[in-house]
């Protein structure tokens, strides 16, 4: 059961984050955001109430973002978001993903995330609940 729920999660995140397109020009813009970058902006807008910019912005930086807690910190924003949204099947999607990275990763690990996974698991069993 948990092999397939984390395939579940990996082929709905492949299709939810953004597919990195070759420019056919190179292109002058400005260049891409960093990950931390992204995620400030992301905060914002999630304090902002702004769920359609929380959720891009949080996409983007999940893209980007390395392993550990940089990945940790996206996929919390995005279920934020998407909670903000009213769209609890994808927040509980992208708390899963939390919840299964985080345990797999040292970074995990910390006294921190620990915490941060405990609080995570109570506002899971919530949303499922109320999906259910």
């Amino acid at each position: 059961m948990r092999a397939w729920t984390l395939v579940l999660i990996i082929v709905l995140l492949a299709l939810v984050t953004p597919a990195r397109a070759q420019p056919s020009e190179p292109a002058a813009a400005e260049p891409t955001p960093s990950a931390p970058t992204l995620y400030e902006r992301g905060r914002a807008a999630l304090e902002a109430k702004d769920g359609p910019a929380a959720r891009r912005l949080f996409r983007e930086g999940l893209a980007t973002a390395a392993p550990g807690e940089e990945r940790f910190r996206m996929l919390l924003g995005l279920a934020l978001a998407y909670e903000l949204l009213g769209e609890p099947a994808w927040a509980v999607l992208h708390y899963r993903a939390f919840a299964i990275a985080s345990e797999a990763h040292p970074d995990g690990a910390t006294e921190e995330w620990q915490a941060r996974r405990a609080r995570i698991a109570q506002e899971l069993g919530k949303l499922e609940e109320a999906l259910a």
